[in-house]
């Protein structure tokens, strides 16, 4: 599996360490992502969610 991308897909994604319960619950009312992998919707206001992203999407 570890080759399956080979050297075409590097990504990293670092959650926003300062996150509230008002944050969260604002980010979930306006996505609902309650399908999503992760519970997050990073195409919506998901990317909100994170403070730094790095590498090819």
């Amino acid at each position: 599996m570890e080759n399956l991308y080979g050297p075409f897909c590097d990504t990293e994604i670092s959650y926003n360490e300062r996150l509230s319960e008002n944050d969260i619950r604002s980010y979930v009312e306006k996505d609902k992502p309650y399908e999503c992998a992760g519970s997050y919707k990073y195409e919506s206001h998901g990317s909100e969610l994170f403070s730094e992203e790095k590498g090819i999407f």
